[in-house]
């Protein structure tokens, strides 16, 4: 017959690895408000995660030469909006984070003159 101890500790155990092996891959996704990827300059473009699974967090880096040292804006919720300054093909990465990985989604978008 086990003692209380022994059996709390195999408890304990059985508790913690079935808790961490139960974690999904996160999965990134990027969607716009509009069903296309051609803008226009300074027109608000809102981007989303929200088709994206078992992610805790959101890192959105946007190509914008102008807008950062890094050559980039870097920006930390699941849904944001963001302006390009200029005219070309920009380059939209979004991260999916979760405890134990991380998932990676690109946008190419067309932004041009008015």
């Amino acid at each position: 017959m086990k003692t209380l101890p022994s059996l709390l500790t195999y408890t304990a155990g059985i508790l913690l690895f079935a808790g961490t092996s139960c974690t999904k891959n996160p999965e990134a996704c990027i969607t716009t408000d509009k069903r296309t990827d051609r803008f226009v300059v300074n027109e608000e473009i809102h981007f989303h995660a929200s088709c994206s699974r078992n992610a805790e967090s959101y890192v959105w880096r946007f190509e914008n030469k102008l807008a950062g040292p890094d050559g980039g804006t870097v920006v930390t919720r699941e849904s944001v909006k963001f302006r390009f300054s200029r005219a070309g093909r920009h380059q939209v990465k979004l991260e999916a984070h979760n405890n134990l990985h991380t998932a990676e989604a690109y946008m190419t978008v067309y932004v041009y003159e008015n």
